[in-house]
């Protein structure tokens, strides 16, 4: 093993000996390290040091044996990697990008690069990848996310603003309530997308595939109200008649109009899942699935092919097989 992965393990097993991460935690993030490749590119023997960057300044890509924060405007010329990033201001890599630690973006950061992150990601400002972003650890973004080749995620990927990929691929699951276009697949444990409108051009395949509104309900239990004591019936009955009919009533039409207003999402190839659950969506292909629920505004140009159980909406036209057993293998 050279010097360079020595240093680095040596990092992280002076962490597991002090306690500040278990052995657990310890082969967590060696595997980690090792599918990022930083095993092989960092470690480098020096004295820590940091870039703190509050003007406007170009730099040499390098290793940081510690964080980069910018506040200011930083161009750095070839690849960089770096213990942790923080980016408030704006940040432009012509490279890859690497960061063992936690990213915090709350800027401007583009990457003319691959970019890997090791740790946790939160990004509420602007993000460019000009090839494949790697995650090993929780993704969030709620800004503008612009990933030109793939996302490859490992753990929970969080999507809230407006978001564009060539495909993803996680072995977790993928959240999104604000609108993405995705140019081929989506790959997935589990797959939600609530509250945007959705255009995948290829295929989705997750284990859990739950799009569009069907998880949002209003349950009112019934209430009845008792008189205490004598005298104050007529104020109990108006109670009551307020939590048992007026609430209801207006929860229901705001229900309504919640409904009615969401955009409709759309999947130009299959969907292919064990537990589905769809409404306010179009989907070009087939709907395969073991047990599958259709809600409101659902348009499948292909077949709904289901296994175990299927509900379905009065007065649908969608097209229904039941997979015999033959064709379940």
């Amino acid at each position: 093993m050279s010097d360079k992965n020595d240093s680095l393990i040596n990092r992280l097993t002076s962490k597991r000996n002090s306690g500040e991460i278990t052995e657990e935690e310890y082969q967590e993030l060696l595997l980690k390290f090792t599918k990022l490749g930083l095993l092989d590119s960092l470690g480098i023997d020096k004295d820590r040091k940091n870039w703190i960057i509050s003007g406007s300044e170009t730099r040499d890509g390098e290793i940081v044996n510690g964080s980069v924060s910018v506040s200011g405007k930083l161009h750095v010329e070839g690849s960089l990697e770096c213990e942790r990033l923080s980016v408030s201001g704006s940040f432009t890599s012509e490279g890859n990008l690497t960061v063992i630690g936690k990213t915090s973006v709350s800027g401007r950061l583009n990457v003319n690069g691959t970019a890997k992150f090791g740790n946790k990601v939160a990004a509420s400002g602007s993000v460019f990848v000009d090839g494949n972003l790697y995650a090993t650890d929780t993704l969030s973004v709620s800004g503008k996310t612009d990933i030109e080749n793939t996302l490859y995620s490992d753990n929970i990927t969080r999507i809230s603003g407006k978001f564009s990929a060539e495909q993803i691929k996680s072995t977790s699951q993928v959240t999104i309530s604000g609108n993405i276009n995705i140019e081929k697949n989506v790959i997935s444990q589990t797959l939600e997308v609530f509250n945007g409108k959705s255009y995948i051009g290829g295929d989705v395949k997750a284990e859990i595939i739950k799009i569009g509104s069907t998880a949002f309900e209003l349950n009112i239990p019934n209430f009845e109200a008792k008189n205490i004591t004598e005298g104050i019936g007529s104020i109990t009955d108006f109670v009551s008649n307020v939590v048992t009919g007026i609430i209801p009533t207006v929860l229901n039409g705001l229900t309504r109009s919640f409904m009615t207003d969401q955009p409709i999402s759309e999947i130009r190839g299959d969907l292919v899942g064990q537990h589905i659950e769809l409404s306010f969506v179009k989907i070009g292909g087939n709907v395969i699935g073991d047990d599958i629920v259709i809600g409101e505004k659902v348009i499948v140009e292909g077949v709904i092919n289901y296994r175990n159980t299927i509900n379905l909406p009065e007065n649908h036209n969608l097209k229904i097989i039941k997979l015999s057993k033959e064709e379940e293998k």
